[in-house]
């Protein structure tokens, strides 16, 4: 769609409205980067993922107060997105890739972030933690194990 279509995607892409109330996203973008191999980079919310697959799912802000949301105070809410983020989960058919940052800022502002406590549904050993250092995974490992 171009970088006219993309720009225009992501201003139009906001989760929250002015008079706070949620906003469903009801976009999807498709990147042609290849027209001969026709591999796509499709970006969507996990609710229009919804009953589609693809060989390489990438999920991002798996992070508490993101994933859950921070809004999703009871267990009612807090179960939905745990549904939710299982949707996105199984949508990927070979590889997934579950992203958090550790921190949100610039420059001396910064706000360390746990890894979403969702992450302890999987079983031991069943997610990789890739890390510049072993004692930066280490520290990433417990984080998660706490997060429960």
């Amino acid at each position: 769609i171009g970088l006219e279509g993309l720009t225009s995607f992501l201003e139009e892409a906001v989760l929250m409205g002015d008079d706070d109330e949620e906003i469903e996203l009801e976009h999807e973008i498709t990147l042609d980067t290849d027209v001969k191999k026709d591999p796509r980079v499709k970006l969507m919310s996990l609710h229009a993922s919804k009953g589609l697959e693809f060989e390489l799912v990438f999920i991002v802000g798996v992070e508490e107060d993101n994933m859950p949301h921070f809004r999703a105070d009871k267990k009612e809410e807090r179960e939905e997105e745990r549904r939710l983020m299982y949707v996105g989960i199984t949508r990927a058919k070979t590889d997934l890739h579950l992203v958090w940052k550790q921190w949100r800022g610039m420059s001396k502002y910064k706000i360390s972030l746990d890894p979403s406590r969702y992450l302890n549904d999987f079983p031991q050993g069943a997610i990789k933690i890739v890390a510049r250092t072993d004692q930066e995974r280490l520290a990433i490992v417990n984080k998660i194990q706490a997060a429960s």
